[in-house]
């Protein structure tokens, strides 16, 4: 029963990332999402490398390690096939060694078309999906910064219950950013929340 439980999410996992592998993307971002899981030890972060993948009225946020696991399972099924339950021992000896460590497995797919984004969040072994429109409301604020030598404008929002602040490279005509974070005049490069949980 184990053994075809697990299938059954490899399966899933396999079918849903294998997707994402086959898109050519606009152009690909990558982020460092720190976030901690302990609101009384605000400072034992977590730090994991993202990617924001944008093709066409799609863009796409998720754990770059997944990206790569996404990768080695793309390649597997292109040489042997979808993973059953006669081959899971050698996909399991195959694959197995190879699949990178990470945290945090949070998805967005923010739909701009529809003006709206799919969040995928891990919760005990499931998935939960939440669809969220894309509406944040965004305040300009005064000051500047520089962010990996790009000088960026900074704005705040809420969400989610959180106050959050963001900066953003007016020259770089790409509206949209990590997680659900969008609507601004530039790319978002920089985001942080007020209580440092996450950045």
């Amino acid at each position: 029963m184990k053994k075809a439980t697990i299938l059954i999410l490899s399966l899933i996992i396999s079918i849903q990332f294998a997707l994402c592998q086959i898109i050519n993307s606009d152009f690909t971002l990558f982020y460092n999402f720190k976030f901690t899981r302990d609101t009384l030890q605000k400072n034992n972060y977590i730090s994991e490398p993202y990617i924001l993948l944008r093709s066409g009225p799609f863009s796409y946020f998720y754990n770059l390690n997944l990206y790569r696991f996404d990768s080695i399972v793309y390649d597997h099924e292109q040489k042997y096939g979808l993973v059953t339950p006669e081959n899971f021992d050698f996909y399991q000896k195959v694959v197995g060694p190879n699949i990178p460590k990470f945290e945090s497995n949070l998805r967005v797919i923010k739909n701009f078309n529809e003006q709206s984004a799919k969040i995928i969040l891990p919760q005990a072994g499931f998935y939960k999906y939440m669809e969220q429109p894309l509406s944040l409301e965004w305040t300009m604020l005064d000051g500047t910064d520089t962010i990996h030598g790009v000088p960026c404008h900074k704005a705040t929002t809420h969400y989610g219950g959180r106050h959050y602040t963001a900066w953003f490279a007016e020259h770089i005509a790409i509206n949209d950013g990590p997680y659900i974070f969008t609507g601004l005049p530039g790319l978002i490069l920089k985001l942080v929340d007020d209580e440092a949980m996450y950045t």
